[in-house]
């Protein structure tokens, strides 16, 4: 961004995303515990606020009329890049469809309630690529030996389809 009259449409998307970006530090900073961080995510919405404002001061009236229309209408997307990556060497990728995905990782997630957990939790390949995936959590404390992917502790036995088997005898 440069202090000019008209922005072209790189830097208007600029300022729109910095303006996004603001007001979602604020919304973050108003729903974080933790009283350092919430000073922190205040300070930087602070300062990318007085870079708004600075560079809003020099643009045409006009301009600044469109960009304020269009604040309110745009908001902060996180678009992860390279979500499946075969090996990370090689940089080969895989693209499926988001069900195909979903049904891939339900599939995988119903080995889990099979898991005796403990020790075998802490080398499991699920978790680990459940982890590597951002996958969000089911359990965000989970005590030692438990995993953070699992409902509660209780083993049971699913089938492809998702239902328990009952009636299994452990073994």
């Amino acid at each position: 961004m440069k202090r000019c009259n008209y922005l072209n449409s790189a830097e208007f998307d600029e300022l729109l995303a910095l303006q996004a970006f603001a007001n979602h530090c604020g919304q973050i900073a108003k729903n974080c515990a933790d009283p350092q961080w919430r000073k922190w995510l205040k300070t930087a919405d602070s300062f990318i606020t007085k870079v708004i404002e600075d560079r809003v001061l020099a643009m045409d009236r006009d301009q600044r009329k469109g960009l304020e229309r269009r604040v309110y209408h745009s908001d902060v997307l996180v678009v992860q890049k390279n979500l499946v990556c075969l090996n990370e060497n090689t940089k080969q990728q895989i693209t499926l469809d988001w069900e195909d995905f979903m049904d891939i990782l339900d599939l995988s997630m119903n080995a889990c309630y099979g898991c005796p957990q403990g020790e075998s939790v802490k080398s499991c390949k699920f978790k680990d690529i459940f982890l590597k995936l951002g996958l969000p959590v089911t359990r965000e404390n989970p005590a030692d030996g438990e995993c953070p992917y699992r409902f509660d502790n209780e083993m049971r036995w699913i089938d492809p389809e998702g239902k328990e088997i009952k009636n299994v005898r452990n073994i």
